[in-house]
């Protein structure tokens, strides 16, 4: 029976999104019955795979000006800091010594209205994780607290020109995209958009997630509609590091 219902909701083309949106549910219901302390100890992306990507963006951002000349790292979705942690730990292995880290979170899960959008796959609360449990990872792991600034809040209220003043960003070379929503990954870009100097590596946690990248929703059409209407800004496919994920090197052409 269950062969038959499966063969039926395929043909209609509605299965997958049904199947992850239940998958997204469980994943949310487990999610809000989770403590705080346990959130620590959870890790949503491959740590060594990202570290490797990581390396190979410095690589190729310092080819010609140096590892003195790159600017900040900004990550869009901190969860619990994992990703953030990983980008100090290979900056330090490396000796990049002025960069800044910089987390855009709502520390309070996706937003209400995260139903509404990418085909109705996404749940309001999903992946919330305080902003304390954040900074404990950071401390676990070593991070030095001085170089790390953490932005509470949803980004249409903090991805904004007050923000990159109060903290003088001027240069954003490694920007992690983590924030799953169409809508919240186009608000980053924009906020970046007058950020990449000559050039910067930009990476999306989510971009395959429940088949969006099939469908041009999600992560994808954010980029798609980024580089659209940036026609100075080139981009080559730097591959992935997760399941989801997917990494582009940003040129900006003279």
């Amino acid at each position: 029976m269950m062969k038959i219902v499966k063969s039926a909701l395929d043909g209609l083309g509605v299965y997958q999104p049904l199947r992850h949106r239940y998958k997204r549910l469980r994943e949310i219901s487990r999610n809000l019955a989770t403590s705080e302390s346990h959130k620590l100890r959870i890790r949503l992306v491959p740590e060594n795979e990202l570290k490797a990507k990581l390396r190979e963006a410095v690589s190729r951002l310092t080819r010609s000006d140096g590892a003195g000349q790159l600017g900040d790292y900004l990550e869009f979705g901190v969860y619990n800091g994992t990703s953030l942690s990983c980008m100090y730990e290979v900056a330090t292995e490396l000796g990049i010594e002025q960069m800044r880290f910089f987390g855009f979170d709502s520390f309070q899960g996706l937003p209400r209205d995260a139903h509404k959008e990418d085909g109705g796959i996404w749940v309001r609360g999903q992946f919330s994780c305080g902003i304390e449990t954040a900074r404990a990872m950071l401390d676990e792991r070593g991070v030095d607290r001085k170089r790390v600034i953490l932005t509470k809040g949803f980004f249409v209220d903090t991805l904004n020109d007050r923000v990159v003043a109060a903290h003088g960003i001027t240069k954003a070379s490694i920007v992690m995209i983590d924030c799953d929503m169409y809508s919240s990954a186009r608000t980053a870009l924009r906020f970046i958009e007058n950020l990449i100097d000559k050039e910067a590596v930009v990476l999306f946690d989510d971009w395959t997630a429940g088949g969006l990248d099939q469908k041009n929703l999600g992560e994808k059409k954010a980029f798609i509609e980024f580089l659209d209407a940036h026609p100075e800004f080139s981009e080559s496919d730097m591959g992935s590091y997760g399941m989801h994920s997917k990494v582009f090197h940003i040129v900006r052409q003279a």
